[in-house]
This record gives C-alpha cells, structure tokens and sequence, in this order.
C-alpha cells in the first residue's frame, strides 16, 4: 500500500509541477481573470481525473480504494476562487459516474465531492488568516466524508479505520503541495521581476534596447514569413543636455518620463515603444505603412511640441523623427541604419522635424515639418 500511495503522489505532484512550469511564462495578474479560473478549474478536475484513475487499494479483501482527488481542488480553491473549485468538483464527479455508473456508492461519492467543493469555495472566499481557513476546510471535509462513508461501509469499525486514512493521506498530501506551491509561486514572482528588470527602462517603464533588439528581429522575420509590414521611428529630444545643464538632471528625468507618457498616449497599444539610449527612443509600428508611419511621427512631433513640461522661461521640449518603413529582404540591421540615418538628416536640417527615408536603392528623405513637405538627398 505505501509503494501505491507514493506512486499516486508522484501523479500528483508532476501533474502540479507541469501547471507551474506552465505559469511561469504567464503574466500572475491573469490568474484574476474569469477565463483563467475557468481553465485552471479544468485543468485541476483533469489531475483529479488522472488520479481518480490510479486509486490504491487499502483493503484488498473488501476491495477499498482511495486515492488524492480531493488535493487538486483543495490546493485550486485557495488560489482560483469559487469559479476553478465549482468546475474542478463537477468535473470530479461526473467521472465518477462515468466510470462506476450510477449508483448509491457513486452518487454518494460524486454528491460528496460536490459539496466538498462548494464548502472550499465558501470558507476560502472568506478574508480571513489562511491557517483559519485551512482548517476549517479540513474539519468540514472531515463530515461531508464521515457522512457519506454510510452509504459504502456497513460497520462503524471499517468505516471509521477508512476514514482516518483518508483523512490522513489526504490532507497531508494538500499540506505538502500547498507548500509547494507557495515556494513555487514565490519563485515564480521573482523570475518575473528579474526578466522584467532585463527588458524594461526602470526610468519610462518602457521597454529597453534589448527587448528593441529582439523583438524588430522578429518583426522583420514575421513580415517577410507572412508578406506584412511594419515602419521604424528613431527620435531624439532636441537639445536634451541643455536641458539637463539649465534645469538639473531631475528635471530632465521628469522630461524622459513626460515624453515617453506621450509615446503611449499617442501610439497604438500593440506599437511597441522603447528607450534605447539616452535621449534616444524608438518606436516599432506594426501593419503601418511607410506613409501611414509619417503621419503618426508627425503627430508624435506635435504632441510632443504641445505638451506642457513646468520649464521655466521660454524653454520648450521639441523631437526629431526618423521614420524607415520594411521592404523585402531587409535586415534589422539595415533598417535601423535606415531610420538613423533620417533621424540625424532630421537633427542636421534644424531639428522638430520628421524625415522619412526613402527604402528604394537611391536613398532619399522626406522632411516633415508643421505642415511643409520637401524631398532631400542623403
């Protein structure tokens, strides 16, 4: 019996491994969200169901058999709320009628499960030490099962010696997965924070060059996969470093953080902005065009010549864009060198302005300033 019981632990536990491993990829905030509960209340009846398959035998002679299913919607009712337990427990006891058939054991069994379930949904929601909680739950799984163990044993000896190992293997396999859980969740967080820290600009919690790297790379090689486009914006904050003299780095942190508010604000919410120097931003415009792309640098230019920045006197906070669009066959590399070079046309033909680089082999820009537009070369 002790070799079966660890076997069906051994379930249980790379079954919780897996669904770990799987959250550590996903943002923890979804685990809010309805969908989620729902998909980790399947997920938590399918370990049951594994489970449930894989009882132990306690008694051979009567043929009693237990096993865990009660440790995954004891451990989803503290972490996925009345929404994952409800769908764990009738998922449970559905397979239970459908491998026993209907019965007075399996009804038993299966009604017991059900309200078992529910009784984990009520104590858990409840704000109150999680050590109380637990215990409650412990002590009202203890009479749901002492109850429905009537409708299985005929005598009070056997129904009693069942229960306590039941009671006993159960619960201290939901301890020991609860803290394991917990460890995980706590690891969990930390990967995320330092992946997060890896890839995002502390300072506009935009993201870094880094992330800018990668993620044009796979742009670049989406586009030429599924014949989309994307465009590419460099901007620069004009004269940053007098504003940094005039008005003290404080300030000027206070500039950066302003101005990449109005990179949100003005972009879309699947463009993806990041901080990839200094003074120096970028901003990647999925399925936008080339042209499509100047008219949004244009309205970046602006907005960032509008807004109101608390600098004294008559300082103003102004940009210079340079915008390269994708061609076939270009490389990330080749497009950055693109939109640089536009932005530094840009800063050479008196800044505030937008200069958008031509993607034919003859390289040329045009300027965008207010609202007059003239071809240069480079």
């Amino acid at each position: 019996m002790i070799l079966a019981i660890f076997q069906n632990f051994c379930i249980l536990i790379t079954g919780v491994v897996f669904v770990m491993h799987y959250l550590r990829e996903k943002n923890l905030h979804e685990i809010r969200s309805t969908w989620f509960r729902y998909f980790m209340g399947v997920i938590a009846g399918g370990i049951a169901m594994v489970l449930l398959g894989s009882s132990f035998l306690v008694d051979p002679i009567r043929q009693i058999v237990l096993d865990f299913r009660y440790v995954p919607v004891f451990v989803i009712s503290i972490y996925g709320g009345w929404i994952s337990t409800l769908v764990a427990t009738l998922i449970i006891a559905t397979y239970r009628w459908v491998i026993n058939d209907i019965s007075a054991v399996s009804t038993a069994m299966a009604l017991a499960t059900v309200w078992i379930g529910l009784s984990y949904s009520v104590i858990f929601s409840v704000r109150k030490p999680l050590l109380l909680r637990v215990s409650l739950a412990m002590l009202v799984h203890t009479i749901i099962m002492y109850f429905a163990s009537y409708a299985i044993f005929d005598t009070s000896a056997l129904r009693l010696q069942t229960l306590m190992i039941h009671l006993f293997i159960t619960f201290a396999a939901s301890y020991i997965v609860w803290k394991y859980v917990e460890f995980a969740l706590g690891e969990i967080r930390v990967y995320q924070r330092f992946r997060s820290e890896a890839t995002t600009d502390y300072l506009t919690s935009l993201s870094n060059r880094r992330k800018f790297s990668h993620e044009l790379n796979a742009a670049i090689q989406r586009c030429q996969r599924k014949d989309e486009t994307i465009s590419l914006l460099y901007l620069d904050i004009d004269r940053f470093k007098a504003i940094n003299d005039e008005f003290g780095h404080a300030i000027g942190d206070d500039v950066l953080r302003k101005f990449a508010g109005v990179l949100m604000m003005t972009c879309r919410i699947y463009d993806g902005l990041y901080r990839i120097g200094g003074e120096e931003f970028a901003v990647i415009l999925q399925d936008c065009t080339l042209e499509n792309a100047r008219i949004v640098a244009e309205r970046i230019r602006q907005n960032i010549l509008d807004f109101e920045y608390s600098l004294t006197g008559e300082a103003n906070v102004t940009t210079s864009v340079g915008v390269a669009g994708f061609v076939m066959g270009i490389s990330a590399e080749e497009m950055m060198g693109k939109a640089d070079d536009a932005l530094y046309q840009a800063k050479n033909a008196g800044r505030n302005c937008v200069y958008v680089a031509s993607m034919e082999k003859k390289s040329t820009t045009v300027q965008s300033r207010n609202d007059d537009f003239a071809i240069h070369a480079l």
